[in-house]
């Protein structure tokens, strides 16, 4: 069956505002209600119970107290006489009450006011009468919860008799006072659950009569008369009625009555009801009391208080003999007394007391250590040197109660003391205590008052409470607000596990809970805080070195945390490895790292190889053939890193341009992708060529068409134009020139390269294929003299390409320039040379001869007036050819 909780709410709001509304209407004008604000009733008392008590709070500064309210409108229909009787028996009873100090005695906060409808006075807070605590509930409504099914402990009423029992003891010694009606109604349970005695409405002071013998005025009991205005008869002893001298045993036997219906729960031993003829019958049982009377009292109170009922008043033990009796020889009697009696203790007494406490508090029912116990002790928390002898106490108080229990009523006395840091014990005990505390308070107040206690705590320079600080931050991690963990915790944490004082159980205790903490960190925490942090840790001690172990194994192994292949590599890989080579392991601590190493760098091997796949493929997709085509040309470019002979090196200054001038030779692109290295030299030698062929030419050159049709109009008579008509820039590469062939045969010559478009070009470039013919000048037309011819033959022979046409002499000094000759080179890819319009090649004498006039093998025409020294100084020939040097190094180049 479901619960209308609404439904509950809103009685418990129309009560709440009924009774307001009744303490308003009763209290209209009445000091009392400015100082006071009335809150609920908890009980009442008095004759008749004719006082209502409220809880209720002081304005200025909230104190809880007690609000005694008497409507005087329950006396319109009495007599005159009675109502002004019953009035002035009220306001002496307060009087009375209000000069009365002493523990065991109700104490007045606010004396009695009075307003045209109304009594009023405050008094400390109040849980009940006795009598509403026995379960007479007259004058309440509605009947508070507190008192439903009530029901006292033995520990209770032994220590609540023994209260009275001290309170008539100081009446009748101290003040020389007779109460004369000592009654459940006359007697108040405060919220400590301490019974006060109180209604003094017919309390009689003692005279001093002759012999110093104090004297009493007797009270007589008037049947005729309203019983209100006068004491219950029903605890009233028999001297009253049946004669004889008034004294305080009179109140012994009043409280032997009390106690009975005490331990009866509720239930008179005598119910005379208002008739003095009932009474005499019963007190005539007196003299023969059975047993039975007695069997809900504890038999060792038994015949004590047989002895209160006695009808001789001189056989009645006083109040101080009876609270000398074994009923209350107990030890939580005593303990109970001795908190009572703590104001009178210096400090070391109290400090023994509590030292002692926890033990004997084991043996206390829930209700009287949350009553009696816990405020008494809280109160002596003004001592902050005596707060670490208090603190076992309330701890084990409060494991005793429910967490709605700890909320109200443990947690607000120990807010006070959470932030004291001396003495340190305190802390120390918060902490030893702390499982208890978070099982105790919500989510909400553990944030406010807990948290902020063991944070403060990390910072502690006292060795055993930073373990225990350290021990209880992973379990309240989830707690933890993220940028509290980032800024207050992380940051001790480190510093402790990097320092920590010189003590190696803190660090190793830290490098612990930073382990914990790791599933409930944030994934930037751990990479940017604690993995930077953990190589400038500094130790060689075994238990340090596998605790960060441990650490780094856990971020390494939990995937959300993204440890990298960059932090494996330059951070956690490193330490491990220095750290895996101190001596302080063991072998199986040793094999522990290495496992952990070689599982690193298994990861980083496959990541890095992946990475290293797919970047390979994606620059195979953005480069190809086509690609490489378009932005270069259709070309070829030799490569031999291991033929990049030093000669050649030394002679190449200009890329030679022909047909793989602006393209990559089908063999680069058949042996793989280019590297960016060569992307930059060719992009290079393209845009320097470019920008060389953009400059004006200092020789007007003949276009190729022109030179053609004059060579066909003279028929080959003279195909040598001026050598100032040659581009300068090309005079190099007309004369360096790269070959690709394998082999050269004279025999077979390529149609396709029988009409070249430049006739330097035909002379000059190598063949692309095997087969293609020689260009160079037939031996037997030149000088047999010659060496360098010579060795051409040699390297005919031998299948080696000349670079260079045939020598040349110079002027009539005889000088001779020697060329280098090269074998075919077909791993190194250089630049063609430029192509020019009017190639001029020079014979061994020194003289000009077009391509044509030295294929043909016949010298038409000489130009005798055109010194070439001037061009050998631009190109740099060499001076002299050395033909053994150059053909042991073409021997070797070929050997290779």
């Amino acid at each position: 069956m479901a619960i209308n909780v609404d439904y509950y709410l809103n009685r418990i709001r129309s009560t709440v505002t009924s009774v307001a509304a009744q303490v308003s209407n009763a209290l209209p004008g009445n000091p009392v209600t400015r100082d006071y604000e009335i809150l609920s009733q908890v009980g009442s008392a008095g004759p008749a119970y004719s006082w209502k008590i409220y809880a209720a709070q002081k304005r200025s500064t909230k104190k809880p107290v007690s609000v005694w309210l008497f409507e005087k409108r329950n006396l319109e229909k009495w007599p005159r006489y009675e109502k002004e009787l019953f009035s002035e028996i009220l306001k002496r009873g307060i009087s009375q009450l209000t000069r009365l100090r002493h523990p065991r005695i109700l104490v007045i906060e606010h004396p009695l006011e009075e307003s045209r409808d109304s009594y009023a006075f405050c008094t400390e807070p109040v849980f009940a009468s006795l009598a509403n605590a026995l379960g007479h509930l007259d004058n309440i409504t509605p009947h508070p919860k507190h008192l439903e099914e009530f029901e006292f402990l033995d520990i209770e009423i032994r220590y609540g008799l023994f209260q009275i029992v001290e309170a008539l003891s100081f009446l009748h010694i101290d003040v020389k006072m007779m109460h004369r009606n000592v009654s459940p109604e006359s007697v108040i349970i405060n919220e400590k659950g301490e019974w006060k005695l109180a209604g003094f409405d017919f309390a009689v002071q003692g005279t001093q009569g002759i012999n110093n013998q104090i004297t009493y005025e007797m009270l007589e009991w008037n049947q005729r008369t309203m019983s209100v205005i006068q004491p219950l008869l029903d605890y009233l002893a028999p001297e009253y009625i049946i004669g004889g001298r008034c004294d305080p045993y009179a109140d012994i036997f009043s409280f032997g009555i009390m106690a009975l219906t005490v331990f009866n729960r509720g239930k008179q031993p005598f119910e005379n009801r208002n008739s003095l003829d009932n009474f005499r019958k019963n007190t005539e049982k007196l003299n023969t009391l059975s047993m039975s009377v007695f069997i809900n009292v504890p038999s060792e109170l038994r015949e004590d208080l047989k002895m209160c009922l006695n009808l001789t008043p001189d056989l009645r033990p006083d109040a101080t003999q009876f609270s000398k009796i074994t009923y209350f020889n107990e030890p939580l009697i005593q303990i109970l007394n001795s908190l009572d009696s703590l104001c009178q203790m210096d400090y070391a007494q109290k400090m023994n007391f509590f030292k002692q406490l926890p033990q004997l508090l084991m043996k206390f029912p829930k209700r009287p250590l949350i009553q009696k116990i816990l405020p008494q002790l809280c109160a002596e928390f003004i001592a902050t040197e005596l707060v670490p002898f208090i603190l076992p106490s309330v701890f084990h108080i409060a494991g005793t109660t429910n967490n709605d229990e700890f909320a109200a009523v443990i947690l607000p006395q120990l807010i006070p003391i959470f932030t004291l840091e001396r003495p340190y014990q305190i802390l120390l005990l918060f902490l030893q205590n702390m499982d208890l505390l978070l099982e105790k308070t919500n989510d909400e107040a553990a944030r406010k008052y807990l948290l902020p206690l063991i944070c403060n705590a990390l910072s502690s320079e006292t060795v055993k409470i930073q373990e225990l600080c350290l021990s209880i931050i992973p379990k309240v991690a989830k707690m933890i607000e993220r940028q509290s963990m980032k800024t207050e915790v992380l940051p001790k944490l480190l510093q402790l596990i990097i320092d920590g004082g010189g003590v190696l159980t803190i660090r190793v205790q830290a490098l612990l809970c930073l382990g914990k903490l790791l599933p409930s960190l944030e994934p930037w925490m751990v990479t940017d805080q604690i993995i930077p942090a953990l190589p400038k840790v500094i130790s060689r001690e075994p238990a340090i070195l596998m605790a960060i172990l441990g650490i780094y194994k856990l971020a390494y192994e939990e995937s959300r945390f993204g440890i990298t292949r960059e932090q494996c590599a330059k951070s956690i890989l490193p330490f491990l490895i220095a750290s895996s080579m101190e001596n302080t392991l063991n072998m199986s601590q040793f094999e522990q790292y290495m496992a952990l190493i070689h599982r690193v760098l298994n990861r980083i091997e496959k990541d890095q190889r992946q990475r290293l796949q797919q970047l390979s493929a994606s620059q195979e997709e953005q480069r190809s053939v086509g690609e490489f085509a378009d932005i270069l040309g259709q070309s070829s470019i030799t490569q031999d890193k291991d033929s990049l002979s030093n000669g050649l090196s030394d002679l190449v200054i200009e890329g030679s341009i022909d047909e793989k001038t602006n393209g990559i030779s089908k063999n680069a692109v058949s042996k793989g992708p280019l590297s960016l290295s060569d992307k930059k030299r060719l992009a290079a030698e393209r845009e320097q060529n470019l920008r060389l062929r953009s400059q004006p030419n200092l020789l007007q050159p003949v276009s190729t068409k022109e030179n053609i049709n004059k060579s066909q109009s003279t028929n080959c008579n003279s195909l040598l134009p001026d050598p100032f008509e040659i581009e300068p820039y090309n005079s190099l590469n007309s004369i360096i020139l790269p070959s690709q062939s394998k082999t050269y045969s004279p025999s077979q010559p390529d149609p396709s390269k029988t009409k070249p478009d430049n006739l330097l070009e035909s002379f000059m470039l190598p063949n692309q294929s095997k087969n293609h013919s020689c260009l160079w000048p037939d031996s037997s037309e030149t000088q047999p003299n010659n060496s360098l011819v010579s060795f051409m033959h040699q390297s005919q022979s031998t299948n080696f390409t000349p670079l260079w046409p045939d020598p040349f002499k110079m002027e009539p000094d005889k000088s001779s320039a020697s060329f280098l000759l090269q074998p075919a080179i077909h791993a190194v890819s250089l630049p063609g040379p430029p192509i020019v319009q009017n190639p001029v090649v020079r014979s061994g004498s020194g003289q000009r001869t077009t391509a044509n006039r030295a294929a043909n093998g016949s010298l038409n025409e000489v130009d005798k007036k055109l010194n070439m020294s001037a061009l050998d100084d631009i190109v740099c020939f060499p001076s002299k050819l050395n033909t053994k040097d150059n053909f042991s190094l073409n021997s070797k180049q070929q050997a290779k």
